[in-house]
């Protein structure tokens, strides 16, 4: 395959092909909640049982991100998420013949080994491929890739379990699945980190890690972004809940805050294509998620006023991610094997922050009831505004600027 040539002009259906492999990696998360009824049935699973097989995919990410990064510098970019399409459509299949819990929980963890495969190498690919000047609109667009997956699936996944049963969204996943990875059978090969650029071992592994940790430049979007996810999933896990006093009103929020998220994406992008830079348009939004959590301290949590709060607080999360790995553009050129590196880094930050802060906001919602919630949005924007600082620091840095 021909490498693509550099241009002033970004292939969009090739774009669209790879957010669409995204999508799909995102939907091994968003497709369980509507499983698990009949895969318990199945497999006899206890509550904690059905909680570890949730977050299988999480915690594998939280532990080996970085070794899908070194995984794409040795096997290549191209190969990487053919791989990884190609595993993902067995493991969305596995469940179907599923009939124990350990069973399940490999079929879980094949899917997890795929999707590091796939977002890792789909974000590198897409800056690969684009030009200069759409790079951090691209990116922009990539960060939006799991909400965007959340609410289609939940207008879409119902209307399955209605024609059939659980049995159809396994099928329908894995139906996809294949028809994106034939797709991506013709993309052309990137001009990203070449084959055997790394040779992959465990001490190549090991290195990677330590490198990512060690050196600010690598570590500073990964941590940034560890302060988003640790905001997100946990809010948007709980605050239904709190905020409404019905099953059917806690529904409709579940999905106006993915919405408003969206919403914040879509603002974020226009600011971007309009010159503003990722690292302040996160600046301007951790301002906001910060004086937001100190005013919800003192506000009931059923009345419209913190309502109406929460869903503005949304609409600046969701400008984080794009304002976050759109900085990607401005750390790294196009072609660098580290930018391999810090995506694997993003995963592992990424599912880090997922893991840890649904429990701790439980925790402090044991203890301090609904006042948390503001001490909870105030702590995480101070995460992502200092870890800004040293984002911003290297963005200049590697503009040459002091």
């Amino acid at each position: 395959m021909p490498t693509p040539p550099r241009s002033a002009h970004t292939p969009w259906q090739l774009i669209a092909l790879l957010y669409a492999a995204g999508l799909l990696a995102a939907l091994q998360y968003a497709k369980m909640p509507y499983m698990l009824p009949g895969l318990s049935s199945q497999t006899l699973m206890s509550p904690v049982q059905q909680a570890i097989a949730l977050s299988v995919i999480g915690m594998a990410g939280a532990v080996a991100g970085t070794f899908a990064g070194a995984l794409c510098q040795a096997a290549g970019l191209r190969r990487t998420l053919l791989w990884g399409l190609g595993v993902g459509l067995a493991g969305a299949l596995l469940p179907l013949v599923a009939s124990s819990y350990p069973a399940l929980l490999l079929a879980r963890a094949v899917e997890s080994v795929a999707h590091m495969a796939i977002v890792v190498a789909v974000p590198t690919l897409m800056l690969s491929y684009c030009s200069a000047a759409d790079r951090a609109r691209v990116m922009a667009l990539w960060s939006c890739y799991f909400t965007v997956t959340y609410i289609v699936a939940a207008f879409t996944v119902p209307l399955v379990l209605q024609a059939t049963d659980w049995r159809g969204i396994a099928v329908l996943h894995a139906a996809l699945t294949l028809v994106v990875g034939l797709a991506c059978s013709i993309l052309p090969r990137s001009d990203g980190p070449s084959v055997g650029t790394v040779k992959l071992s465990a001490r190549s592994v090991l290195n990677a890690q330590l490198r990512l940790l060690r050196q600010g430049k690598l570590l500073a979007i990964p941590a940034t972004f560890f302060g988003y996810t640790l905001l997100f999933v946990a809010l948007v896990s709980v605050l239904p809940q709190l905020l409404t006093d019905t099953p059917a009103a806690a529904t409709r929020l579940a999905l106006l805050l993915p919405g408003a998220s969206l919403l914040g994406t879509l603002i974020a992008m226009v600011a971007l294509s309009r010159g503003i830079t990722g690292h302040r348009l996160v600046r301007l939004s951790g301002v906001g998620i910060v004086l937001a959590g100190l005013w919800l301290m003192w506000l009931p949590a059923r009345g419209p006023a913190a309502h109406a709060l929460v869903l503005l607080t949304f609409v600046l999360l969701g400008t984080l991610p794009a304002g976050i790995v759109s900085s990607i553009p401005a750390l790294f050129q196009a072609g660098d094997p580290d930018i391999t590196l810090v995506n694997g880094g993003l995963v592992q930050f990424g599912n880090l922050g997922n893991f840890v802060g649904s429990p701790i906001l439980a925790a402090m919602l044991v203890r301090w009831g609904w006042v948390s919630v503001g001490c909870y949005l105030l702590a995480g924007g101070l995460v992502v505004s200092v870890c800004l600082i040293f984002l911003r620091r290297f963005a200049l840095r590697a503009q040459g600027l002091s």
